[in-house]
């Protein structure tokens, strides 16, 4: 019999030191920082926004099929005493989400690490296959290089599939850097 986890939705609005300090201990000074600010009033000054989060009363396994935005799980075993899927909303119940979880500065610092170690090895690659058409060109330009016609063409082959295979890591590097590939015409 599976156990599944107890969670309690909660929200506190920003303006209130509470929800200040524990929107800035989870999002980060510069992130609360560029919210917009209440104009007018005694809280004048102060950034707008509701801190939504869901908390583990009961830890156990959390049976939605994928992340589930309206109900705030996940597939997966969530432990107790545990504060999950953040969100900063423009008001209580709207639909408007400023910040979720994904904007969270430790995840940020997690994403970046994984897609520098992905460049780094797409640029070993990138450098592998340069070398396969330089030593391609450098048998077809010197004559002194005695080579079979079968092993010269299969040079030739894997020079041209070395060159699709380049333009294809610089496209995935670009995607890395802007978040989407390049419509092809």
């Amino acid at each position: 019999m599976t156990n599944y986890a107890k969670t309690e939705k909660k929200s506190v609005w920003i303006k209130y030191d509470f929800g200040n300090k524990l929107a800035r201990k989870w999002f980060g000074d510069k992130a609360i920082d560029a919210l917009p600010k209440i104009t007018r009033g005694k809280n004048k000054g102060k950034p707008k926004g509701v801190l939504v989060w869901t908390k583990c009363t009961h830890g156990g396994w959390v049976k939605t099929g994928a992340y589930n935005w309206d109900t705030a799980q996940a597939t997966g075993y969530v432990m107790p005493k545990g504060c999950h899927f953040q969100e900063i909303r423009e008001y209580g119940y709207s639909d408007s989400v400023w910040l979720r979880t994904d904007d969270l500065l430790k995840n940020h610092v997690k994403r970046d690490e994984a897609d520098n170690k992905k460049r780094a090895e797409i640029q070993a690659d990138i450098e592998r296959e340069k070398r396969a058409i330089a030593c391609y060109q450098e048998i077809k330009d010197d004559s002194t290089i005695k080579i079979s016609d079968n092993l010269k063409d299969q040079l030739a082959k894997d020079a041209e599939r070395a060159e699709i295979r380049i333009k294809c890591h610089i496209e995935y590097l670009e995607y890395l850097e802007t978040g989407y590939f390049k419509k092809s015409l």
